[in-house]
């Protein structure tokens, strides 16, 4: 008997716990305070996030009353808590919308939630001057966002028309996979990977201040939803992809490949305008950067490291490719090397580690931590390689200067006679050579090659034309006999 009790009690444990879990995951899950039994008017907006992601069957739910004479907003929010973010915006557009943002804090199941403003299409700032509360409740539940909420005096700082029947609001997703945890209010969110618009009936949820209350569980089951639309912004990480692959793409394959131009080909035309191309590169991925910063709130001031330091590097680039060029005028015009030469040839190297330095500074700045670690494998191969090409053209240089350097080479020292037997004792050091010669060919000692009769050095040359031979006068051709 105990036996069949015991399964009866575990089975029980074991139905309340899956019909706990099925209730959560259809986005419809809370805890209330005891005095769940609302009867104030509801106005209820239910998008099912199935039609957006297929593989999450969790419901994004907002419901609200408001208090007619207060103008105090009561309200519950609950979506799938996969998403770093959630929020709902008064509005039908992000400019001057008043909204709720909730993300995980990070300290067990608790929520954050931040009331922002936005200027225009950026990261919403936190607004400190509206007044609101986080209700008990609010927390994270089988993978679900579930936060109640009062805004006191929202009708007035959310410009709410309680009058009307299909008043604007805006709801958006953040991206999966960048858990934002912190309790902070001005935390920096990335941008919504999806967004979308619907309206309420703000007169049908207007009630007397005593009766207002957040919405129960109860409450959300009645929709409605007018306007509806969902649009998923798939362009989200575009702008800053490009950013980054322009960037780490100039200074780890554009400027590297620029060097071996001008060092293993020796071409130092093409070395400029291949340098100059890859700083038009840059340009544009500056470009794009300065664009990025202008819509996140931790990069609107431009005093970041990666920032500052980032628009040295810039500066340096057009100050390093302007001695470059300067120096090859002026080469060109007094054939000599000119200190301009030297400054380009030294900081050419250090401007590129800054700038590679910077790149894993930037992926740290962005919250990609885990790909600092890949770009930095990259730089490191790159650098390996460019260092073994150089330093085997040094020994091919050094190799051809040793040899170049050796008496009777072609282009080697001038005046060094040639390394054949002369008169008496053969002429650049080589008795073999020459004895070897003279013994084969039968020739003596006194014997001089005709080869080597001349000895003016080459630098001895008369620079006078030789006297022409036709200058004497003009004779008549012998008869013939």
């Amino acid at each position: 008997m105990l036996g069949f009790i015991r399964s009866l009690v575990l089975l029980f444990v074991y139905a309340t716990s899956i019909a706990w879990a099925a209730d959560a995951s259809s986005g419809i899950v809370g805890r209330q305070d005891d005095d769940d039994n609302s009867t104030a008017p509801v106005s209820t907006f239910l998008y099912k996030a199935s039609d957006y992601d297929e593989d999450n069957w969790a419901n994004f739910t907002f419901a609200l009353t408001v208090g007619r004479d207060s103008g105090d907003m009561w309200f519950k929010m609950m979506g799938p808590s996969m998403y770093s973010w959630m929020a709902v915006g008064t509005g039908n557009q992000m400019a001057g919308s008043m909204m709720f943002i909730a993300y995980a804090d990070g300290d067990d199941d608790d929520i954050t939630l931040s009331v922002r403003r936005a200027t225009g299409h950026n990261e919403p700032s936190y607004d400190s001057n509206i007044d609101f509360e986080l209700l008990d409740g609010s927390e994270i539940i089988n993978g679900s966002y579930v936060i109640n909420g009062r805004c006191k005096s929202c009708a007035d700082s959310g410009k709410l028309d309680l009058d009307s029947t299909e008043f604007p609001f805006i709801f958006a997703f953040g991206p999966s996979g960048f858990a934002i945890n912190s309790g902070s209010s001005s935390a920096g969110i990335r941008r919504h990977s999806a967004y979308g618009k619907f309206k309420l009936d703000l007169k049908a949820a207007t009630t007397d201040d005593d009766d207002a209350t957040v919405p129960t569980l109860e409450d959300t089951l009645d929709t409605n939803n007018i306007g509806t639309s969902l649009k998923e912004d798939d362009k989200a990480e575009l702008p800053s992809r490009f950013h980054a692959l322009v960037m780490c793409g100039s200074f780890v394959v554009l400027f590297p490949i620029g060097v071996l131009i001008l060092r293993v080909l020796d071409r130092v035309m093409l070395h400029g305008i291949f340098q100059g191309i890859a700083l038009l590169v840059v340009c544009a991925g500056v470009g794009v950067g300065i664009w990025i910063s202008k819509l996140y709130n931790k990069s609107k001031s431009f005093s970041s490291g990666h920032q500052v330091y980032g628009l040295i590097v810039f500066v340096l680039l057009f100050i390093q490719w302007g001695l470059g060029f300067v120096h090859h005028l002026l080469y060109k015009k007094h054939q000599r090397p000119t200190i301009l030469g030297k400054i380009h040839l030294y900081c050419g190297p250090g401007i590129l580690v800054m700038g590679l330095v910077n790149g894993a500074i930037g992926f740290r700045f962005a919250g990609s931590n885990r790909r600092v670690i890949t770009y930095c494998i990259v730089v490191v191969a790159m650098l390996l390689i460019v260092g073994g090409v150089l330093f085997l053209q040094r020994r091919k240089k050094a190799r051809k200067a040793r040899y170049m350097g050796a008496p009777g080479v072609p282009g080697g020292p001038v005046g060094v006679p040639p390394p054949y037997g002369g008169p008496g004792e053969p002429a650049g050091g080589s008795s073999s050579f020459g004895g070897g010669l003279a013994s084969r060919f039968g020739l003596g000692a006194g014997h001089r090659s005709t080869s080597s009769q001349s000895d003016i050095a080459l630098n001895r040359v008369p620079s006078q034309d030789p006297p022409p031979y036709n200058t004497g006068p003009a004779q008549e051709p012998r008869s013939m006999i």
